[in-house]
């Protein structure tokens, strides 16, 4: 996972995520990525889903209703982020039914349908549009010449 948010690449990150709970039925929650994915984000440019997926990997990163995987660095650096994209009254606890359902919508689209499809244009038009949710910039040209 480390080595996607690294290179930018959120929505490899999170389908990695994705992957690796469906391979082996892993149902629990898996509190230490969403810190990682919190990381990645402060790290990107801001684009539309940036606010609603930073709450939104916070809240799964918590393991209790008080306590955090997220690092309070990370949470500082999401709250100066936001601050410096325009958000107002941005809180990381805070999240709508709305925006959850889009945060959730982005977030299992991003499967990949047998084995890990690590370039971006190689997969499902459904994998682009999420991974475009979430600041990917795709060369859709590549998509059409590969499918």
């Amino acid at each position: 996972m480390e080595y996607f948010t690294r290179r930018g690449e959120l929505y490899n990150a999170v389908a990695i995520m994705n992957f690796f709970k469906d391979r082996f039925q892993w149902d629990r929650k898996m509190y230490k990525s969403y810190s990682i994915l919190g990381e990645c984000l402060c790290e990107l440019d801001n684009f539309p889903n940036w606010s609603i997926l930073a709450r939104r990997f916070y809240l799964d990163s918590m393991h209790n209703m008080y306590t955090s995987f997220m690092d309070g660095h990370v949470q500082k650096r999401l709250r100066e982020k936001a601050e410096e994209y325009g958000y107002i009254r941005f809180e990381l606890d805070k999240i709508t039914i709305d925006e959850a359902e889009v945060a959730d919508g982005i977030i299992r689209a991003l499967r990949w349908e047998k084995e890990p499809v690590l370039e971006l244009e190689k997969n499902t038009m459904e994998f682009i549009t999420a991974a475009q949710d979430m600041g990917a910039k795709p060369n859709l040209w590549k998509f059409s010449m590969s499918n």
